[in-house]
């Protein structure tokens, strides 16, 4: 089932050149994918037309095969959660409890179960003992834990995370790209969108969306995009790390299938020494 179609979507700032031109893909129902592009390549513009916050200069978005408009934006927006880049700037409340309660209260959602429904999506992100600590006293990964949870309590169907790790240190990126895989077994009905410049966090997705210069490049798998090298360098990205492994690996004779891990890898060469 179709969750989002995106029909020859343009875009352009002013009487700027276009940023997002002729755009077009599709998402189904409870996919995790990644729409990946060098920085500059219309990615988060991209985010703020599926989120109505822009209008598009030509083109169509549908959700649930609903056509967005001025009309529906608001109906449509009720489906849909965004986390940022930056979690401090999402920061409302002055404690951890009052930041997730902010979207609720503007959900009109009733006041005597608003507690239990705030804790339970802070135990999923693992952040329920910080519910009373000030979100200026977190680290970057715990902000953006507390960012993901205050999107996932309005009980969204989509979850939009524009470039959610790239302000993080590794350790952060690597604690929220396991918050995500761990959200996708809590909810398989959750269509996830990530965009991303970092092509190790898109590995995990089950498709890509490579963009460039506001085109859609190609669409297709981890092991489809990662595995061409040359389309690697024409749309200006980095092989991930596992991939350069496992060329390096074959090219000293090493005979490593694509499904193996890099730690199965690691094990591979230890036990032929």
């Amino acid at each position: 089932m179709k969750k989002i179609e995106v029909k020859n979507l343009e875009f352009s700032y002013s009487n700027q050149e276009p940023v997002v031109k002729g755009l077009s893909f599709e998402i189904e129902a409870g996919e995790y994918v990644s729409i990946l592009g060098h920085n500059g390549s219309g990615k988060s513009t991209l985010a703020k037309l599926l989120m109505g916050l822009l209008n598009p200069k030509a083109g169509e978005i549908f959700i649930d095969g609903e056509q967005l408009t001025q009309t529906s934006v608001s109906t449509i927006r009720n489906k849909m959660s965004l986390v940022f880049q930056n979690p401090d700037n999402q920061f409302i409340g002055s404690t951890v409890e009052e930041d997730v309660a902010f979207g609720l209260e503007n959900r009109q959602f009733p006041t005597e179960q608003m507690h239990d429904v705030i804790f339970k999506f802070l135990k999923l992100v693992g952040m329920d003992r910080y519910f009373d600590k000030e979100p200026s006293n977190l680290s970057g990964g715990q902000k953006q834990r507390v960012a993901i949870a205050g999107a996932l309590a309005l009980n969204p169907e989509i979850l939009i995370l524009d470039e959610a790790t790239s302000m993080l240190d590794p350790k952060g990126r690597k604690e929220i790209n396991e918050l995500i895989y761990s959200l996708r077994k809590e909810n398989p009905k959750l269509t996830i969108i990530s965009i991303t410049h970092d092509v190790n966090e898109a590995l995990f997705s089950d498709k890509i969306i490579l963009v460039s210069s506001g085109k859609v490049s190609k669409v297709g798998t981890p092991e489809e995009i990662f595995s061409n090298e040359d389309l690697i360098l024409k749309n200006k990205l980095t092989t991930p790390f596992i991939y350069k492994v496992r060329k390096a690996l074959g090219e000293i004779g090493y005979d490593v299938d694509n499904s193996k891990s890099l730690d199965e890898m690691v094990d591979i060469v230890w036990q032929s020494k």
